[in-house]
């Protein structure tokens, strides 16, 4: 039996309410979309401009100009991989709330989603100060010495708070793609959110010198890396001729599955050397910027390519690809199951193992 975790449910719902969902009643003392002037701004908030942003902050300056020059750096990369063809990019607003309980008093969204971008009318991003900023250093951790079975499990399957800067960027990919179509056309769900956990990753970690500390597309997603590895020894991942042609409810009808995969594909695809793979999404967005058919788009951007075989690259890609942090936990596990061999009878369990768990590596289900 799997043990199901609530970890990837939490980290998948970050950008559920996407473009076309329905919010609830919105605080009426905050104004929606841009403030065009002071009058607008609300007791205890300030407006800091940058040339494509209007960052509306409830936690000051400091905050609102970092999170502008994280944007600005995001603005030049969303526009490098994906050229408009078009100047004339309006600054879009980005309201940045003190807490959790002021965001969804704005917003009526429960309470797992940290951001989300709202096409019409106002085309706002709109997210809450989390705490956890990849430019900011992360405490220590306590150092207990030899790990326990659970504290082990805890740390492969990544139990803390995402990244305000990566799911700003995420949902940051949401709105610049509406300015690059003009229309309110919905991409696909494995492009639509794979990418916007494409772009998560590109945050330099703390502490980056040089090259390292620019925003940098490649990084390996360390949230959804373990999931789709999972589902994939399993087989319980979607298979490609089926994910590509889902509807948004289908994909998040498994949301901590499909985000994994659908960021999986992704990378997989715009990091390949052969360009007849890592054009694909490239060839997509420009398809459908110009032809709403997505169907047909699909077709297109897939002309040639045999698909079954591309997933089977991609399945032992997923297999082979670990985080190095994971690699030492694995193994840590792995001795820690050989200890508790050599000393139980035969059938026994260690202590440690959770109820139900049976000892197995990534307690997650991938269908949550």
């Amino acid at each position: 039996m799997i043990a199901k975790s609530h970890a990837f449910l939490t980290l998948a719902v970050l950008a559920l309410l996407g473009s076309t969902s329905t919010l609830g009643a919105q605080d009426d003392r905050i104004r929606p979309g841009k403030w065009t002037s002071k009058s607008q701004w609300p007791e205890g908030w300030i407006v800091y401009e940058s040339p494509h942003y209007q960052i509306q902050s409830q936690v000051g300056k400091d905050k609102a100009k970092r999170l502008a020059n994280h944007m600005e750096a995001m603005f030049r990369l969303y526009k490098k991989v994906f050229p408009p063809g078009k100047d004339g990019f309006i600054k879009k607003p980005v309201k940045l709330f003190k807490d959790q309980a002021s965001f969804q008093a704005y917003s009526g969204v429960g309470g797992g989603t940290l951001a989300y971008y709202m096409s019409a009318p106002n085309r706002e991003l709109v997210g809450y100060d989390t705490g956890v900023w990849q430019d900011e250093k992360k405490p220590e951790g306590p150092t207990t010495g030899k790990l326990t079975r659970k504290e082990i499990m805890d740390r492969l399957l990544k139990r803390e708070p995402m990244d305000f800067l990566g799911v700003m960027s995420h949902e940051g990919w949401h709105q610049y793609f509406h300015w690059y179509v003009v229309s309110m056309l919905q991409l696909p769900s494995w492009i639509n959110e794979g990418m916007g956990d494409y772009f998560y990753c590109a945050v330099p970690p703390y502490g980056a010198k040089g090259r390292d500390a620019k925003v940098k597309l490649g990084r390996l997603n360390d949230a959804r890396l373990p999931t789709i590895r999972v589902a994939v020894k399993q087989n319980r991942h979607v298979p490609w001729k089926k994910i590509i042609r889902y509807a948004q409810s289908d994909y998040y009808a498994q949301p901590g599955l499909c985000y994994a995969q659908g960021w999986a594909m992704c990378h997989f695809l715009m990091e390949h050397k052969d360009r007849k793979y890592n054009s694909i999404i490239p060839t997509f967005i420009r398809l459908v910027k110009d032809d709403g058919n997505i169907e047909a788009c699909t077709d297109q951007a897939f002309r040639g390519i045999d698909i079954d075989a591309l997933e089977e690259e991609w399945k032992a890609w997923v297999l082979q690809t670990k985080l190095p942090a994971d690699e030492k936990l694995e193994q840590m596990l792995d001795d820690l199951d050989k200890e508790e061999t050599e000393g139980q009878p035969a059938g026994g369990g260690g202590s440690d193992a959770p109820s139900g768990d049976g000892g197995g590596i990534f307690p997650v289900d991938p269908n949550e």
